[in-house]
């Protein structure tokens, strides 16, 4: 038998509360969005897009593109999208950011994005449609 007394703080389950939390852009909108294609070994896979008032920016991966890689692009560019924020850059900037730029050898999961391959869409809902067909990566 233990000597150790029963019940007390450490028999409890411990009680966590949020005390802050990583601040980061807003993920939605309802204005116009800029968007550009994430691109893993030449096949789009995602897209990141940023409000045109530069109050909230994203990443959407294609769904035709999960067995290719769209669902880790997304989640290394969220990773993208939190250094940043973190470093000030507005969503209309991270667009830019990484742009033609060689693919990361630290982080290939994130693929490339083309230079002077950005686009505009009047709502954000217009680019969720578009990430969900099994069309072309960008309207022609």
């Amino acid at each position: 038998m233990s000597d150790l007394p029963r019940g007390g703080p450490l028999s409890e389950d411990p009680e966590f509360r949020v005390v802050s939390e990583p601040e980061s852009y807003a993920d939605t909108t309802a204005g116009p969005i800029r968007y550009t294609t994430v691109y893993v070994s030449d096949q789009p896979v995602a897209y990141v897009w940023a409000a045109t008032d530069d109050t909230a920016a994203g990443v959407l991966y294609r769904q035709s593109a999960l067995d290719t890689g769209g669902g880790n692009a997304s989640v290394g560019w969220w990773g993208r999208l939190d250094w940043a924020f973190a470093n000030r850059l507005t969503p209309s900037e991270v667009l830019r950011h990484w742009a033609g730029k060689p693919l990361d050898p630290d982080d290939e999961r994130c693929g490339v994005v083309r230079a002077d391959e950005e686009h505009e869409l009047a709502t954000l809902a217009e680019l969720e449609e578009l990430a969900v067909e099994d069309g072309p990566a960008a309207p022609s």
